[in-house]
């Protein structure tokens, strides 16, 4: 008697020990996201992120207010018509065992968003959530990505009530699926049972089972808690699932500064994105696929490419690849001719460059030095329309340097002949100015007649002034004027009107 007595006494304490073992399940803080190849084995892409990292970089489905239900199962029995049984245990009016299952206010991500995060799934894939309880359950690529709105968004929760799963939120993280308010009574975002039949393959179904063969649909039993990784499992063949072999070549190896390089990516294994790094330096000089680059410092070079896919990335680096020599050539030394230099307006001067310096490569000429270029041609040739004395510039440039030449007062454009006949007519046919005597002088204004043709003068005076000899008086400066205007003008005039003949 005792025996047994001690025997059920130790089997008492090595039970409860064990129970003190077993740490209680927990919220979880961080999911494990990985998609595998066809083989369960090989992983394609795989991430971790924490709920603050979701809620902070990831869209967040539920606003902290509205409360969100699950359906429990319907009891209820028929024995005469197993059908119509079915048909009441899914409940389609959604108005029994409701608002008991109500899950709170809570917050999450969508579980499509974590899904992207390691490539996606195709329609033919699935993703399992498993929970850190080793709770698993399976959903279908249409569920996820193509949910109806009597179904909702699959959303991991990590927020109930303004608590987290730092502060109070104990099954976090948890899915809930966030259905509209179409079918039940009250108006409320409830997940029903018959909303579940509606949207999923029946394989996906869930139910609550009293004995081995009486079942009730339900939804709470989607909502897995403690879940610790979702895990995709891909159709894609494991052989495939491999990283770019990075590979590259360049065209010219050798040159001088500037050398110009065309690179071309040979990488294997179809990359999606690639790196170039033309000094291995650490910086990324492109992102294009077959770049060029211009070295433009002499020296030799190490050039680093990494190529990429979802299955990672792979890099080669070639040592001492490129190999840029100091310029060989000469800077430009700017210099020109003009013919003709000077004529008259409208004049068409051809200029000349004659310039020296390795390969020039632009010309800037300014042919009155305002600052703005007037041709960029070798060997122009311009129209000055306007008299006047003009400075003329030219700028050229070659690799290796610029230089400018200037020659002030160079090209002499001079008005036209007929231009200033025309101006010395028109200023003799004006009439001269009526001058006064001084008001001392009592006589009357002597008047003044000019015979052009005759260059005489012809006075007719009625009284005299009297001014001093040595300091002629008004009219006389004024007739002298006129002479010399007049004679000058009869000159020109018969000069043009001979050259006409």
């Amino acid at each position: 008697m005792n025996r047994n007595l001690n025997l059920s006494l130790l089997f008492f304490i090595a039970v409860i020990a064990c129970c003190c073992l077993i740490p209680p399940t927990a919220a979880t803080t961080e999911l494990h996201i990985v998609k595998y190849a066809n083989d369960h084995t090989t992983v394609i892409k795989e991430t971790t992120v924490t709920w603050q990292w979701m809620r902070d970089n990831l869209p967040v489905f539920g606003d902290g207010t509205t409360h969100y239900y699950h359906q429990g199962p319907v009891f209820v029995d028929n024995a005469t018509n197993a059908a119509y049984q079915e048909e009441l245990r899914w409940n389609p009016a959604e108005d029994t065992n409701v608002q008991e299952k109500d899950y709170g206010a809570v917050k999450g991500t969508n579980l499509k968003d974590l899904c992207n995060l390691v490539g996606g799934m195709s329609s033919e894939e699935e993703v399992t959530l498993k929970a850190s309880d080793g709770l698993i359950k399976n959903f279908a690529y249409r569920n996820v990505y193509e949910y109806t709105s009597r179904q909702g968004p699959m959303v991991i929760t990590w927020s109930r009530d303004g608590t987290t799963p730092d502060t109070g939120y104990d099954e976090a993280m948890k899915l809930i699926f966030f259905a509209d308010t179409s079918v039940n009574p009250w108006g409320i975002h409830a997940f029903g049972n018959y909303d579940w039949h509606e949207s999923a393959d029946s394989q996906y179904w869930y139910y609550y089972y009293q004995g081995s063969n009486n079942r009730f649909p339900t939804t709470t039993g989607l909502a897995v808690k403690y879940i610790s990784d979702v895990i995709i499992y891909s159709t894609t063949p494991a052989s495939e699932v491999q990283p770019p072999a990075a590979a590259f070549s360049a065209t010219p190896m050798t040159g001088a500064v500037p050398l110009t390089v065309q690179f071309t990516d040979m990488s294997t294994n179809s990359p999606t994105s690639w790196a170039w790094d033309f000094s291995n330096d650490g910086s990324v000089d492109s992102t294009q696929k077959d770049p060029s680059y211009t070295f433009i410092t002499a020296g030799t070079y190490t050039v680093k490419l990494t190529s990429a896919n979802s299955y990672g990335n792979t890099s080669e680096i070639k040592n001492g690849y490129i190999r840029v020599s100091a310029p060989s050539g000469t800077a430009p030394a700017a210099a020109f001719s003009a013919t003709p230099r000077s004529g008259t307006a409208p004049l068409t001067v051809r200029f000349t460059d004659s310039s020296t310096g390795t390969d020039i490569t632009s010309r800037a000429w300014d042919f009155d030095n305002d600052g703005v270029s007037d041709s960029d041609d070798k060997n122009p040739r311009f129209t000055y329309t306007v008299a006047g004395t003009y400075p003329v510039k030219l700028t050229v440039s070659n690799a290796y340097g610029t230089s400018s030449e200037v020659k002030n007062q160079y090209i002499r454009v001079t008005g036209s002949q007929s231009t200033e006949v025309s101006r010395i007519q028109t200023a003799v046919q004006q009439p001269p100015p009526v001058t006064t005597t001084p008001a001392a002088v009592s006589s009357p204004v002597q008047q003044t007649t000019v015979k052009k043709t005759q260059k005489t003068v012809m006075t007719s005076p009625t009284a005299v002034p009297e001014t001093p000899a040595e300091s002629p008086g008004p009219d006389a400066v004024v007739i002298a004027g006129t002479l010399v205007v007049c004679g000058l003008a009869t000159v020109l005039v018969r000069k043009y009107r001979d050259s006409k003949r």
